[in-house]
């Protein structure tokens, strides 16, 4: 038997409940639990859901309540459990677990951010609301892809040996598409958000290397930030006329749209949000998508020079990793995407679900640190289900957290 490890594991004498709306109600009711629990000592919080959202104002304070330090600096970890549902904002709460677990049986639901905003609408208030929307779907997507990213390596690092697979089928298949292959069949089948996901990829991918190829040719000696914004634009306008040749197609019906969106995109991805800090996750997160050649010769370097390695040899692979990442977590803000346990988990939502066969990072570490014990004398035990052992590559990534 693997020896429990408390980071992992679901404890209902030191936990809260979040059930029924989220709302300034629901606050009341958990701050002064949370507060008890986190001054009681450090170890873990269990969370334990099953709500259909609410508040996104609401489920945003009891998340900050929960990480909040106290004045030495110290925080509890959280872990966070789906029993019933998981909706809207309440499944916000269960993926920015430090360790979120999903039971077999829960339901997993994320949508855009909604408005609850009533009274006479004019075209101004409009078109600020859509934008406030847009905005905040897309801080959600980012912060969303920021909290599972760590999962999204797990999943990526079990499916990684079927990529040859599926490159017999289609040689010049990317690390991405071949993820996404994989996920897909993972997930059953076709899967109207992965191909979402996937298209929203490729088209970024198609900007970044038209724009690149164009700002190379132009050189990049702009006097202003705005000659720069203006020799995007007009690199945009012919990227549509030439994507779309329909004799009845035009600017004033989709055409300005699609270069409002492609422009958000390509100058967020070029220097904003998304990009912020990348070189900095690819020295942690980019070692695991090392080959074994690589990795034998990074662990025989000096330690000083094995972030630059990493660098050097991961960083293009885990900056497409990042991308599809964010658009996956993109493709959730649209639509209603009503998920069970086992999508969530092959969507990097979700680190477990128990009494699956699922591959866990608790059954990871805790099989990885079991010590013999001698067997004692007697009757001979029930059978149990066996813990599927760790894969190289599972144990590669726990060596390093």
């Amino acid at each position: 038997m693997p020896n429990p490890i408390a980071n992992y594991r679901e404890n209902p004498n030191r936990a809260i409940f979040i059930t029924g709306e989220i709302n300034q109600n629901m606050v009341d009711n958990l701050t002064p639990q949370i507060v008890r629990l986190q001054r009681e000592n450090k170890e873990p919080i269990s969370v334990y859901i099953d709500s259909p959202g609410g508040s996104t104002y609401h489920s945003r304070l009891i998340q900050q309540l929960l990480n909040n330090p106290d004045q030495d600096g110290r925080s509890c970890r959280v872990i966070t459990v789906v029993t019933g549902i998981a909706g809207s904002s309440a499944a916000d709460i269960l993926a920015a677990g430090d360790y979120a677990i999903a039971y077999q049986h829960a339901i997993i639901h994320f949508h855009g951010v909604r408005s609850g905003r009533v009274g006479d609408i004019t075209h101004e208030s409009a078109s600020s609301l859509a934008e406030i929307l847009r905005q905040s779907n897309e801080g959600f997507a980012l912060e969303l892809a920021q909290q599972i990213l760590g999962r999204f390596v797990f999943i990526y690092m079990q499916l990684e040996n079927g990529f040859n697979i599926v490159r017999l089928q289609k040689p010049e298949a990317s690390d991405v598409e071949c993820l996404a292959e994989g996920m897909t069949q993972k997930l059953g089948g076709f899967s109207t958000l992965l191909q979402l996901a996937v298209k929203k990829h490729r088209q970024l991918q198609e900007l970044l290397e038209h724009y690149t190829r164009e700002l190379t040719d132009h050189g990049d000696n702009f006097v202003r930030p705005a000659d720069k914004e203006a020799f995007l634009l007009k690199l945009l306008i012919d990227w549509e006329l030439a994507g779309n040749p329909v004799q009845d197609w035009g600017f004033r019906s989709d055409g300005l749209n699609a270069i409002r969106e492609d422009f958000v995109l390509l100058a967020d991805y070029e220097d904003g949000q998304h990009m912020a800090n990348v070189e900095q996750r690819s020295k942690h997160w980019g070692k695991f998508l090392l080959t074994a050649a690589q990795r034998q010769e990074h662990d025989s370097l000096p330690e000083d020079q094995r972030d630059a390695f990493v660098l050097k040899h991961t960083k293009d692979r885990f900056r497409q990793l990042w991308h599809f990442l964010v658009s996956v977590c993109r493709a959730l803000q649209q639509g209603e995407n009503r998920l069970s346990a086992y999508e969530a988990y092959w969507l990097g939502l979700i680190d477990e679900v128990p009494g699956s066969s699922l591959s866990s990072m608790r059954e990871v570490i805790e099989n990885i640190n079991t010590v013999p014990v001698p067997v004692a004398l007697g009757p001979k035990p029930k059978k149990r289900r066996k813990a599927k052992m760790p894969s190289k590559s599972a144990k590669k990534l726990v060596a390093d957290k």
